[in-house]
């Protein structure tokens, strides 16, 4: 039986799964430097072991808030999409769960929108609840990368 290794983390109120390979360590947040021409869900630059990363809101790509700038520190999730290190702002981790493959199922087309069909990837059916899996790929489409790497 195949099993995927998923790290779950808070984002508000909910409660969201990252799979393990996307996730390279969780980080305090640091003084957020802001930068003009990002897109909107990036809240700006933070400075980590001397390398600048673009940090993204993912409450805001999600629709969780409309608040592009939260209150209070949080938590950044550091991952590297196409070779290009960014930070997840998130509320919280939580604990990695080792589940069989089957009990990870599509998205039904319901919950999907424009904003984050390509950021929601599955859903995993636990005991206790269901759990939407990210695809952290998906927050930024090709073009909002390459202007990430031009800043």
């Amino acid at each position: 039986m195949n099993t995927q290794r998923i790290l779950t983390i808070k984002i508000g109120k909910q409660i969201f799964g990252i799979k393990i390979e996307q996730v390279k360590e969780i980080v305090r947040r640091g003084e957020i430097l802001e930068k003009q021409k990002l897109p909107p869900q990036v809240l700006g630059i933070v400075s980590f072991r001397g390398i600048n990363i673009p940090l993204v809101n993912l409450a805001f790509q999600l629709n969780l808030t409309d608040e592009k700038k939260p209150k209070g520190k949080k938590n950044f999730l550091l991952s590297e999409i196409k070779g290009i290190s960014l930070g997840f702002l998130i509320d919280g981790a939580g604990e990695i769960l080792e589940v069989s493959e089957e009990k990870i199922k599509l998205l039904p087309p319901l919950i999907l929108n424009k904003r984050n069909s390509s950021c929601l990837s599955a859903i995993l059916q636990t005991e206790e609840r269901l759990i939407i899996i990210l695809n952290l790929e998906g927050i930024l489409s090709e073009r909002e990368l390459k202007k990430l790497v031009h800043h």
